[in-house]
């Protein structure tokens, strides 16, 4: 029996050819989304996928090589990477894959994580497939703050270390390089993400109040931004602060503090160790041997004290002394004026198992206002009341002290200079003796004039170069020149207390009535640093070996932290030749290596 197929034909007509022949699109749309007709075939859109781009996070200056693999498109693709308002053919490579450098500049500006792009892979008869692809891109600054709990106040003291905390925030590895005062450093990633930047203060220009510290956070894809910081500074390493007014201060392995009715006796680091009354008032001058103090008090006698506070000895009366005790040896020597029977002598002060010793004496001359000093030969040399004495002790007899006949009055303590004698004079002079033996003539003196007539000047101190200063009564520090002329005039806002002192480094010291000591250059004069104290300055300045400056004010120990440990290694750079106050040019301040002695 023959069956009619028509029905059939018809039923087949309306379903898909399940061998994907077509007439028409029509007939691919129960297809995968995007099937087209040709060649009387189904076919789908191109399609392809993105290759892995590296992990990273890239630079917007960057550029990255895109890599697409098409796996089916209608004849060949075009192919291009989008990105922002850019785009970029991509090529065929060897191995069949299509490549394009992107240049990353087509991302938006700022752009900080996951910056989408896309790949436009089109079949030649223009039917289109976009691919999805994203790419790290960091062209944000790492954000960067100082933690201002981390900046010292109040201010820090020169030299020390300080740690700053910084905060940077960024998606990549951050470094934090600190730079201040000529100084570079790394900063230390801590656990919590911050940076502590330990900061070297003594890199700080000399006079600057404070140190700024400038910091560069740099990310990993080369992004930097800068932040600042400004660290306070002050020289003021303690102020020991006493109930007694203080009139100066000697320098050894403790402070020796010179007050009204004692002597406080003080660690290096400002620490009250112990007190000894002095069971009268003390002259502003002292010596040390290390060990004891050597001290004048107002009763015209010579005293011994020990470091635990207890007065040891104490001869005379010598009345009336010019002022406090110098060192031969261990020998305290002190100088009378010419008004009662123990005056106008020079006296070696000696200790006879406990007992002293009171006839180790040299009657001479009135030597006024003028103390002495020992020179690098030996000898006790002192301006008097027109006159110059050279003597020599020898531990148990004077020899010499035969007074010259000269026409001004000496004040203050002569400075020894090689074989010369350098003494001030009432007429604001600077009589300059050459060293002859003893008991022979005395030379005809070089004679400056330092100031103006009737202007009271200091002791004059030394330079390393010979440069000789002195400060006047008229807010003045002077230095003249070897050849006697005037090398610099520096003006004060107050008077100097004392004869300036000569550190290492070419600085010139002084303190002053209005509680200020100034660092002054040894070149020129011109101020380098100062620091306010808070109290008028008493005494000779002492730079230490450990690198601070010890002072004394009305009412307090001070020590300040200086660039250049030391005294200069001159002649006499100090009022008392060292900080010990020995007054002997023999004590080297320098070793044979040129290391610092106290």
């Amino acid at each position: 029996m023959v069956r009619s197929t028509a029905p059939l034909l018809a039923l087949c007509a309306c379903l898909p050819d399940p061998l994907g022949r077509c007439q028409t699109n029509t007939d691919c749309e129960r297809g995968p989304a995007g099937s087209f007709c040709a060649e009387n075939v189904c076919q789908g859109p191109p399609r392809g996928s993105i290759e892995a781009l590296p992990a990273r996070f890239f630079a917007r200056s960057e550029t990255v090589h895109v890599r697409t693999i098409v796996d089916r498109s209608h004849g060949e693709p075009a192919v291009h990477v989008l990105l922002g308002s850019g785009a970029v053919a991509a090529a065929r490579e060897p191995d069949g894959a299509f490549g394009a450098d992107l240049p990353l500049r087509f991302a938006p500006a700022g752009s900080e994580g996951p910056v989408p792009f896309a790949v436009e892979v089109k079949d030649d008869l223009g039917h289109l497939t976009l691919l999805p692809g994203s790419i790290q891109i960091d062209d944000a600054p790492p954000r960067v703050s100082v933690d201002l709990a981390s900046i010292p106040s109040p201010a820090a003291v020169r030299g020390s270390s300080v740690p700053l905390r910084v905060v940077v925030q960024d998606l990549t590895p951050v470094t934090l390089v600190w730079t201040a005062g000529g100084a570079q450093g790394a900063a230390m990633q801590q656990p919590d993400g911050s940076f502590i930047a330990a900061i070297d203060t003594s890199k700080a220009p000399a006079g600057a109040p404070s140190l700024d510290v400038a910091f560069t956070a740099t990310d990993a894809v080369g992004n930097a931004s800068a932040a600042h910081a400004s660290i306070p500074l002050t020289r003021l390493k303690f102020v020991t602060r006493h109930d007694q007014p203080i009139a100066s201060i000697v320098v050894s392995d403790v402070i020796w503090a010179i007050a009204q009715s004692e002597i406080w006796i003080l660690h290096r680091d400002g620490t009250s160790l112990t007190k000894g009354s002095t069971d009268a008032t003390p002259v502003a001058e002292a010596a040390t041997d290390g060990h004891h103090v050597f001290f004048a008090r107002s009763d015209d006698k010579v005293c011994r004290m020990g470091s635990d506070g207890s007065i040891q000895l104490c001869c005379g009366p010598f009345t009336p002394l010019t002022g406090g005790p110098i060192l031969l040896g261990s020998n305290p020597i002190v100088s009378t004026r010419h008004t009662a029977t123990t005056s106008s002598r020079l006296v070696a002060v000696l200790d006879s198992n406990g007992i002293c010793n009171q006839m180790s004496w040299l009657t001479t001359v009135d030597f006024a206002a003028a103390m002495p000093a020992v020179g690098v030969d030996g000898i006790v040399y002192s301006g008097a009341s027109q006159a110059i004495v050279a003597a020599k002790f020898d531990g148990s007899v004077w020899t010499g002290g035969h007074p010259t006949s000269e026409t001004p009055s000496y004040r203050g303590q002569a400075a020894i200079q090689g074989n010369s004698v350098l003494v001030s004079t009432t007429s604001a002079t600077i009589d300059t003796f050459a060293s002859v033996p003893l008991n022979s003539d005395a030379p005809t003196p070089t004679t400056v004039q330092a100031a103006v007539a009737g202007t009271v000047i200091s002791s004059p101190t030394l330079a390393e170069d010979g440069t000789v200063t002195i400060a006047t009564n008229d807010k003045r520090i002077v230095a003249l020149k070897t050849d006697g002329n005037i090398r610099w005039n520096a003006t004060l806002l107050d008077n100097a207390t004392a004869s300036p002192t000569h550190g290492a480094g070419g600085l010139v010291y002084v303190g002053t009535a209005g509680g200020e000591i100034i660092a002054l250059s040894g070149d020129d004069g011109s101020a380098i640093w100062s620091q306010k104290v808070g109290a008028p300055v008493r005494g000779p300045l002492a730079p230490g070996c450990d690198g601070l400056l010890y002072a004394a004010t009305d009412a307090s120990v001070v020590a300040l932290v200086i660039d250049a440990a030391g005294l200069a290694d001159s002649d006499w750079p100090r009022a008392g030749h060292d900080i010990r106050g020995s007054g002997d040019a023999r004590r080297p301040l320098r070793s044979a290596s040129g290391a610092c002695l106290e």
